[in-house]
């Protein structure tokens, strides 16, 4: 998992920007928007959920209580060194980890989530593995090419009680009705052609939060993983255009 290693990219605007990846991935997941952003002034913090860019043992045994907090923590780290402003983005189980953020830090700037994982599709959404013994299921990394083969780096043995552990944790921020405590301003996108996460995620989300200051982009394709391919574009620079007016 060497190339899901933590990272920074300094930038020159005195803004910062942290990205968390999704599910059973790491921090390389999102390396071409942190270069995007980079390039355009921010400081861009790739970090990993409790229990990836390690061990499949990890990831085991981490609960979901684990990646909020240490998602919290280092928000709160990056907001110590006294940036202008700091935003979070995320996809996937990224997304709802930062709405998690959002939902007990009224400091933070802004945030986007990609494909928030509030809904997902299944106990073990299409495409996440197939069942193996000893309670994992197998995903594995062969057969990719392009963007997909140089940052979708994920574990191959996937523990199955971690994918229940998500389920939870999407259940909990709706039932606590945590978007209500959500005031930060947001961009929230989501394609319809979604096969791991219910596009109604987002809409949810968008619907339920207390922000004034909110979007929501949904668009008609670009499956689960658009930050990848070719739907991209978009997205990008929607973040961009977001985090520079605030």
């Amino acid at each position: 998992m060497f190339r899901n290693k933590e990272y920074v990219l300094n930038g020159w605007n005195n803004k910062a920007v942290m990205l968390i990846h999704g599910a059973t991935s790491g921090s390389a997941l999102l390396r071409p928007l942190a270069n995007y952003l980079n390039c355009n002034g921010y400081t861009v913090y790739g970090v990993n959920l409790a229990g990836h860019g390690t061990t499949k043992e990890d990831l085991a045994k981490t609960e979901y209580q684990d990646i909020i907090d240490k998602a919290n923590k280092d928000y709160e780290n990056i907001k110590s060194k006294n940036y202008e402003k700091v935003f979070v983005a995320g996809i996937s189980l990224g997304g709802l980890t930062a709405a998690y953020i959002a939902s007990s830090h009224p400091d933070l700037d802004g945030f986007v989530t990609y494909a928030a994982g509030l809904m997902p599709i299944g106990e073990v959404p299409p495409g996440m593995g197939e069942a193996a013994s000893d309670g994992f299921v197998y995903r594995t990394m062969e057969g990719k090419v392009g963007m997909y083969k140089q940052f979708h780096v994920h574990y191959e043995y996937i523990p199955i009680t971690f994918y229940k552990k998500m389920g939870v944790m999407g259940r909990k921020f709706i039932e606590e009705n945590l978007a209500k405590k959500i005031t930060s301003p947001a961009l929230i996108v989501h394609t319809q052609d979604d096969s791991m996460v219910y596009p109604k995620s987002s809409e949810y989300l968008y619907e339920n939060i207390s922000s004034k200051d909110k979007e929501l982009l949904m668009m008609d394709k670009g499956e689960h993983l658009f930050v990848l391919n070719e739907y991209r574009y978009e997205p990008f620079e929607k973040t961009l255009n977001f985090f520079n007016r605030l």
